[in-house]
């Protein structure tokens, strides 16, 4: 086999395969330079070849994977007299930066000896899957391998420059889940600091010096979101909106709801289109930390 091909046409907002494909090259062959709209991961089965980035030259043989990283002009090249026969992924996604910097590959842009790693395991499985044209469900299982994949690129070749969780940082992360799993519930900033086994003292000060916000008021604005969702999406009374956003009465759940948005709950719900309230929902979503009650539109 000299060359293969193929595109799909996936649109996930995480990560999409955008293709794959095979070569084994001429000798001297060369592509570039040029610039990538997605991540291409190269893996090389035999031969050598060169890697030209920001103006560094990577020297690269059978059994390394080299990436061609979005936006950054790349040139690369087959050795003349033994040249590469690779395989190749190409990648998008939201998230696909994010976790592939998670890797060393993103900063050395080439991993040596990988032949018996896990990471190319499943690299090589999707080229497999890839080939599967007759079951219509396949593109399930490629997505599951995708992420295993990914998993174990950072779990074997993990990034030299990225640290591992302070322990402020484990317990705020540990407090954002469980206000994200039990606001519904009632919970009080009580219940959250008891879970963790913290003083309320050194909670609020972990929690504000990692996000800006105090505990209360992030558990106010995810609340009061959800609420705004609700109340704009759904046709639940306002009554069974209080108690899914952790309210037990009326009252307390409009005061709180005035407070925030300038609004009781049923004008919100009649303003439903208003601009003003549509950007303080997106904002809300973009960065619910740290935005402050009663300031977003002062």
């Amino acid at each position: 086999m000299n060359f293969a091909y193929y595109e799909y046409q996936q649109d996930h907002l995480d990560i999409n395969i955008d293709f794959f494909g095979r070569e084994a090259c001429a000798p001297g062959y060369s592509f570039g330079p040029s610039v990538r709209e997605n991540y291409v991961i190269h893996y090389i089965l035999s031969g050598k070849g060169q890697l030209n980035i920001d103006n560094f030259t990577i020297e690269l043989e059978s059994g390394n994977v080299f990436i061609l990283p979005k936006d950054i002009i790349t040139f690369y090249q087959a050795d003349t007299t033994d040249p590469w026969d690779y395989i190749w992924v190409g990648l998008s996604g939201t998230k696909i930066e994010s976790y592939l910097k998670r890797s060393s590959l993103m900063e050395d842009f080439k991993i040596n000896n990988v032949s018996e790693s896990s990471f190319i395991k499943c690299f090589i499985d999707l080229q497999v899957l890839s080939d599967n044209t007759y079951d219509q469900n396949i593109d399930l299982l490629m997505d599951s391998k995708i992420y295993q994949m990914l998993y174990y690129l950072v779990k074997e070749f993990p990034s030299r420059q990225l640290k591992p969780p302070t322990p402020q940082e484990q317990y705020f992360n540990q407090a954002i889940r469980y206000m994200y799993h039990h606001f519904s519930k009632n919970i009080t900033i009580r219940d959250i600091y008891e879970h963790l086994n913290l003083s309320r003292s050194y909670f609020h000060h972990i929690f504000t010096q990692q996000s800006g916000i105090s505990p209360q008021d992030f558990l106010m604005n995810l609340r009061m979101k959800k609420a705004g969702d609700l109340l704009i999406k759904s046709d639940n009374t306002i009554t069974t909106i209080s108690i899914s956003v952790g309210y037990k009465d009326l009252l307390s759940f409009s005061k709180a709801f005035k407070n925030f948005y300038g609004l009781s709950p049923s004008h919100f719900k009649k303003a439903q289109g208003n601009q003003k309230y549509e950007r303080l929902l997106l904002k809300l979503d973009e960065d619910p930390n740290r935005l402050k009650k009663n300031r977003l539109f002062k």
